[in-house]
């Protein structure tokens, strides 16, 4: 088969595939996500065949730089079909037996791609931006190749090539059966970076030029880093879509409704605890303001009364009365005149412009008019110096015991 027919071949079945999956899964019932994504890889190519240094592990010059492109079709977030292109070239050596070979491949296929956490654990938050997968395909591989020695680099034997190497001819196809895993990352709505790792089983022997019927048939290995923009009217891929709303579209929005519904309800319901606390706040500064306005008021009416009583004792004993004489067996007042006149006490305190209280008591055959209850001489004596100051000269101190002034 030529490269140009198997090309065409390919294309059509990429079509056949895809066109009742986009009737299926296109606009309108596209679910809001791309289905079409490009990706652009580059990475290494790496033998496992007959010609080979290390059975697992290939030598350092057995690294071959290739790399390629990838169309995307994403039928769920789990399982996408890829329509691979890929053109680089392979090259091993073998110095125990003085062979190297060199590869110049093109590799085109179809493969499958099934997102392992998405279907183990379709609820993981990682889902989200993380894609752990595993793929399987069929495609075809064309090649030429030269064999030659590890010694001199001699032309031993060519495929697709002429005989000394130099000119080239048709390349030669054989089928092959890529496998292998992948991890992708999701940078934006649109872009994702991922490394993918597989290897291609051929269906021959013959791609490193060394042709044996009892040898196994050749493999290699393709690892690679790359990108991939999803295309489409939407801003995001299918393939980064949760999974329950491609699978159960209608629940999916139910709960989204719900969801949203509870969260306006949640942030109604923060919003009046919020005014309930600011309201309870205000309720708690008004009533210390009233608790303080009360203790204010309770102080002033304790000053108010305590101003009231201390009048009220003035205008009824006098200044230094603690109490009433007939309260007292002996104290000490200020005699302000002693007479045999029966004068009224009125009459006394306008003769002498006195304006506190007097006692008038009987003693000794005279009416005495005294000011003050005092408990001691000396206090007695301070008030009889205030009322000669006065211009009471009469004025002196007395002892009185069970209502007699004593002599």
């Amino acid at each position: 088969m030529k490269l140009k027919g198997f090309f065409i071949v390919l294309f059509f079945g990429l079509w056949l595939l895809s066109h009742p999956l986009s009737n299926t899964y296109g606009a309108p019932s596209d679910g809001g996500y791309n289905n079409f994504s490009l990706s652009l890889n580059g990475g290494s190519f790496t033998p496992f065949g007959d010609i080979k240094e290390n059975k697992y592990f290939p030598a350092s010059n057995e690294w071959a730089f290739g790399g390629g492109l990838s169309f995307n079709y994403h039928i769920t977030p789990v399982f996408t079909l890829k329509g691979q292109f890929l053109m680089g070239d392979l090259k091993g050596s073998r110095e125990a037996n003085d062979r190297q070979f060199e590869t110049d491949l093109l590799e085109g296929g179809i493969t499958a791609r099934v997102s392992f956490n998405k279907l183990i654990a379709p609820s993981l938050s990682m889902n989200k931006n993380f894609n752990f997968y595993g793929m399987v395909g069929l495609g075809a591989i064309g090649f030429r190749t030269k064999k030659m020695t590890f010694q001199t680099g001699e032309i031993v034997n060519t495929i697709g090539y002429s005989h000394d190497g130099v000119d080239t001819e048709s390349r030669e196809f054989d089928m092959i059966v890529p496998f292998g895993l992948g991890l992708d990352y999701k940078l934006s709505e649109r872009v994702s970076m991922g490394i993918i790792t597989a290897f291609r089983y051929v269906h021959s022997d013959r791609l490193d030029g060394r042709i044996s019927p009892t040898a196994a048939k050749d493999m290699y290995n393709f690892t690679s880093f790359g990108v991939t923009y999803s295309f489409g009217r939407h801003a995001s891929s299918r393939d980064w879509a949760p999974l329950p709303r491609m699978v159960y579209p209608e629940e999916y929005e139910r709960l989204n409704n719900l969801a949203s519904q509870a969260g306006t309800l949640r942030r109604q319901v923060v919003s009046l605890e919020e005014e309930k606390r600011i309201r309870e706040a205000l309720v708690d500064e008004k009533q210390r303001r009233i608790e303080a306005l009360e203790s204010q008021r309770q102080q002033l009416t304790n000053e108010v009364n305590q101003l009231q009583d201390s009048l009220a004792h003035v205008a009824d004993f006098g200044q230094g009365r603690t109490t009433a004489p007939v309260d007292l067996d002996e104290y000490f007042a200020v005699q302000v005149l002693s007479t045999a006149s029966d004068l009224h006490v009125d009459e006394v305190r306008g003769y002498f412009g006195i304006n506190q209280r007097l006692d008038k008591i009987h003693s000794n055959g005279l009416n005495k008019y005294l000011m003050g209850t005092f408990e001691t001489r000396e206090e007695a004596n301070a008030q009889m110096q205030t009322l000669r100051s006065q211009g009471i000269r009469n004025a002196t101190v007395v002892k009185i015991k069970d209502g007699q002034v004593q002599n």
